[in-house]
């Protein structure tokens, strides 16, 4: 539950009070480009990972958004991988519904083992890049969207 305190049951009891609302609120939302600055209000929350907890590199901190915000959010982040699933690699299996790292393990280890039956040399670099969105240049992401149709 956001700082506006709603909370998704509420929204699942009044969901047929508040769809033709919401529905007209999510368009000029969409269509404005702009979103209703209450919805920007987050609560941050400290989530320990492991190790000392007097240590702060030790915890992550989580936001919890309006639950309303979350559903328009949802709603383009469909519309967006839908749209963009065409550019995505067939290769890329992090952050991709229906694939996971392990899939992806399990096909490099069939294609170590037939490289070994067929006596060639296997390469491989893995990165896990930490806070890889923070160091993408987001000017440079977004002249990438928009060359793609994402404005």
């Amino acid at each position: 539950m956001g700082a506006d305190g709603i909370g998704p049951r509420v929204l699942k009891m009044c969901a047929t009070a508040l769809c033709e609302p919401l529905c007209h609120l999510f368009c000029t939302s969409v269509a404005n480009s702009c979103i209703p600055s209450e919805w920007k209000v987050h609560c941050v929350t400290p989530i320990h990972k492991s190790g000392d907890k007097s240590v702060v590199s030790n915890y992550r901190p989580i936001s919890l958004l309006s639950c309303v915000s979350k559903v328009l959010e949802r709603l383009i982040y469909d519309n967006i991988i839908d749209y963009v699933s065409p550019f995505v690699s067939t290769s890329q299996f992090g952050f991709s519904h229906g694939r996971s790292t392990l899939q992806q393990l399990l096909i490099f280890l069939s294609d170590i083992f037939h490289n070994i039956d067929d006596k060639l040399q296997t390469d491989a670099i893995y990165l896990d890049l930490r806070k890889a969105f923070d160091s993408v240049p987001h000017d440079k992401l977004l002249v990438k969207l928009y060359s793609i149709g994402i404005t």
